[in-house]
């Protein structure tokens, strides 16, 4: 199975995009990551692709804010997410692609929806109850498992705590990798994974480190607002065709698509 060095180039690029706008504004690599690459892969080994790749710079970022953690918050929130993660996983296993493209979609177009109507908050002096914790964790696990868009429900959680801005990415980053990692765990048992999506995923690893550099330094040449606000508007239109499109007739699952581990993923190979 190869594929072809436009959709190789393609892949590649829309990694190093994402990279660049996380680092950026601070969000949006597995956003802009899943908006764009199931009009070039199948929506689930996208979704696999963005989960491998995104681990190593959530590892290297909860490693660096270590000890900003807040442990009695963290513990709660996690145990949720783990608990809902299954379930998010077998929606991404079990669910027809068409269906899995329109929602993704939808989360997508609802989240870039958020942040362009949502101003920002003042963080109260009190830490919010724990069902809000335990709501805002089963959300997150549950999204991350089915189109690994995890981050924004915690994310908003998080904005809403009385904690420093280190304090904050300490709790999200050690968060999501601690998701990411057992999602990992739990993908390997699924027949989603193979030898294709293990390539892919190292491939674009660099893309992505490379975004993340590119990333850091356009921060701090544009205005932050602006470029949120256009990579957020770039998401609602992007996001708003896939809810329109679905997935295309050849991504579609049928009965007679499990024989193969190509036709598994959902990958394209070119003769």
């Amino acid at each position: 199975m190869e594929l072809s060095v436009l959709e190789m180039t393609a892949i590649a690029v829309i990694i190093l995009f994402s990279g660049v706008v996380q680092s950026a504004i601070g969000f949006g690599y597995a956003l802009v990551a899943m908006a764009l690459l199931p009009f070039f892969l199948g929506v689930k080994p996208a979704n696999l692709i963005v989960s491998y790749s995104a681990f190593a710079p959530i590892a290297l970022a909860a490693w660096a804010y270590r000890k900003e953690m807040v442990r009695e918050s963290i513990l709660l929130a996690v145990t949720s997410a783990l608990l809902a993660l299954p379930l998010g996983i077998a929606v991404l296993v079990y669910v027809d692609d068409d269906l899995l493209v329109r929602f993704t979609g939808l989360i997508i177009l609802a989240m870039a929806i958020d942040g362009l109507v949502r101003k920002a908050t003042v963080s109260t002096e009190t830490t919010t109850s724990n069902l809000w914790t335990i709501l805002a964790g089963a959300a997150s696990g549950f999204l991350a498992g089915a189109v690994t868009i995890g981050g924004p429900p915690i994310a908003i959680y998080a904005a809403r705590q009385p904690w420093s801005p280190r304090k904050t990415k300490a709790f999200l980053t050690t968060f999501l990798l601690v998701v990411t990692t057992i999602k990992l765990f739990g993908l390997m048992a699924t027949d989603l994974v193979g030898r294709e999506i293990l390539f892919l995923s190292a491939f674009v690893i660099p893309f992505g480190f490379l975004g993340g550099q590119i990333g850091v330094r356009v921060g701090e040449k544009i205005n932050p607002r602006l470029f949120r606000y256009l990579i957020l508007s770039m998401l609602a239109v992007t996001s708003s065709l896939m809810i329109i499109r679905g997935a295309p007739d050849g991504e579609k699952s049928a009965p007679e698509k499990t024989t193969t581990t190509l036709q598994k993923t959902g990958i394209r190979g070119v003769a």
